[in-house]
């Protein structure tokens, strides 16, 4: 088993850096076509197990791409998944609710944990929505506006 995912990440990661793939869906067709059966959440497992995050591409929006291969900056990263990825931020006493485009929590999520916002005690991610737990309702609230004006601006 631990062959065939070490060979599966191998071609994982052979296709993202030989082309700019955007969605899981995507990365799952290709690694289908060379072979691999894996679902959605052994790729997206992948995915994180690997570091890879999405930064701006030359021909699609998004790119996957290794974390330490990235010429951007966190901020950079930050700013670009805060304005593409995130719908909607919304408070909740001393928790902080992100709505995400589907597939994108997980992304946005390990970026604004790299932030290493000091508020911020712990973050959860599924697909769509992320749960910040926040120190107090003042901190919610100002986050929220720290956020929102990210994804305005």
């Amino acid at each position: 088993m631990v062959k065939y995912k070490n060979k599966r990440q191998e071609k994982l990661l052979e296709l993202i850096l030989s082309l700019e793939v955007e969605t899981q869906e995507e990365l799952s067709e290709l690694l289908w076509n060379a072979g691999f059966r894996a679902t959605q959440a052994t790729i997206s497992r992948d995915i994180k197990d690997m570091g890879l995050i999405k930064v701006a591409g030359k021909e699609k929006k998004f790119r996957y791409v290794p974390a330490k291969s990235a010429a951007v900056s966190p901020k950079d990263r930050f700013s670009a998944l805060m304005k593409d990825g995130i719908l909607q931020v919304l408070p909740a006493q001393n928790i902080v609710v992100v709505k995400c485009h589907v597939g994108m929590a997980q992304a946005v999520c390990a970026v604004i944990d790299s932030m290493n916002n000091d508020n911020i005690v712990g973050s959860l991610a599924g697909d769509d929505t992320i749960f910040l737990a926040v120190t107090d309702i003042s901190h919610a609230e100002r986050i929220c506006a720290e956020f929102r004006a990210m994804i305005h601006d």
